[in-house]
């Protein structure tokens, strides 16, 4: 779909510890994201509990997905806006309550643990796990977050934790559709207090050449990723 200037203004608000950035478009479908700025190396359990909180949005016709990083927990929410308008009430208290009853905590710490466990039975996810923890290393998304164990005994608890904490933080807000008053209109009073300063997206340090080896007997082929230092002064440094 093509945007004209018309559909690219957008109106920037504070809002208490937050942000609400609103544009205003003529098509009938509605975009939110509901961003903290709390991420896993403040929370390690943070991601799993909005992800259980996504799975169990109480209204029809949105689609939710959720972001995770180290310094932020997204999630968006796609509806036509004829279905946001009707369910903002119902939708908003989702968000900004933070509900998890411990029975739904439970089932979606061991379905995280099951998942888990798929991912690393594919070679292909454990070449990709091991490329991005040579480059990010100790700062690596994966890292934070709690093992298998930990997920299992201690999750449940955590992440109802995780988002009673949420509740009390003022998110940014990013709204794009035909009617942006109307959520501004409906948008509870804020509370003042939002997460801390992402941490700046850091890198392994790294002094000489380094080969980073996986011995994975299961795959029947080779794959080799090579990373160029983005700060090499010249192409013969990059050679």
């Amino acid at each position: 779909m093509a945007l004209d200037a018309e559909d690219l203004v957008a109106l920037v608000l504070g809002r208490g510890a937050g942000r609400v950035v609103a544009t205003q478009t003529r098509d009938p479908i509605v975009r939110l994201g509901w961003i903290h700025r709390v991420g896993a190396a403040e929370d390690p359990f943070v991601c799993d509990a909005v992800r259980a909180l996504a799975d169990r949005i109480p209204v029809a016709g949105f689609e939710a997905s959720v972001t995770c990083s180290t310094g932020e927990t997204r999630i968006d929410l796609v509806a036509t806006a004829a279905a946001f308008e009707r369910e903002l009430p119902a939708v908003l208290a989702w968000l900004t309550e933070g509900e998890l009853e411990p029975d739904a905590a439970e089932l979606h710490a061991e379905q995280s643990v099951q998942w888990r466990r798929e991912v690393r039975s594919d070679p292909w996810n454990r070449a990709a796990a091991l490329h991005a923890w040579a480059l990010r290393g100790p700062a690596m998304l994966d890292v934070m977050l709690p093992d298998d164990e930990t997920m299992r005994t201690e999750g449940p608890r955590a992440m109802v934790a995780s988002l009673q904490a949420l509740a009390q933080r003022d998110p940014d807000i990013v709204y794009v559709g035909p009617a942006p008053q109307l959520l501004l209109d409906a948008l509870p009073p804020p509370h003042g207090q939002a997460g801390a300063t992402p941490p700046p997206r850091a890198w392994r340090e790294i002094t000489e050449p380094t080969v980073f080896l996986l011995d994975d007997p299961d795959r029947d082929d080779v794959s080799v990723r090579a990373a160029v230092p983005w700060f090499a002064a010249d192409p013969r440094d990059q050679l």
